[in-house]
């Protein structure tokens, strides 16, 4: 995997992508999990979450942000199971979307692994699709891009952005 990503961050993906996979194939989805830790130190603590309800995300949320800020963590590796919409069929989404609760209820969705690198002055984003072949389930490798905003339960928990 090539990315602009701290070594050790890159190499904790490298092994977590195929616990991604093999979650996917053998439990037929994913249970969002962060990974909160020191590149110093090159010490990680996982944290799986349960999705359930917004209450819960919110929980979830909460627990990574005291966990980081009471380890002192400098990035949090953020993945959950998701939907995307393909290229091909934005435009006819974006169109009808009101036809539609989201995403997920949307016939031309693809299944993804969504997965952010949170550090104290940088946020990258992935997306790897997931395709369920006779073979097995495969991922697409992650091509991380530096993300200038974002907002939401799992935004900042690092705290403010030092730029």
């Amino acid at each position: 995997m090539t990315s602009p990503l701290p070594a050790f961050i890159r190499s904790l993906l490298d092994t977590a992508l195929p616990l991604f996979r093999n979650n996917v194939a053998s439990e037929g989805g994913m249970m969002p999990v962060a990974y909160v830790g020191s590149t110093k130190e090159e010490k990680v603590a996982i944290v799986g979450m349960s999705f359930n309800t917004p209450s819960e995300k919110d929980q979830c949320a909460n627990t990574v942000r005291r966990l980081a800020k009471e380890t002192n963590a400098d990035f949090i590796i953020f993945a959950a199971e998701s939907w995307t919409v393909p290229p091909e069929f934005t435009e006819d989404y974006m169109k009808n979307q009101h036809k539609y609760k989201g995403v997920s209820t949307y016939p031309h969705r693809q299944e993804a692994v969504m997965i952010s690198v949170e550090t104290k002055d940088k946020v990258w984003s992935s997306i790897c699709l997931i395709s369920r072949e006779k073979d097995g389930v495969k991922l697409t490798p992650p091509e991380f891009t530096e993300v200038n905003a974002s907002q939401g339960r799992f935004s900042h928990l690092l705290g403010p952005r030092i730029v």
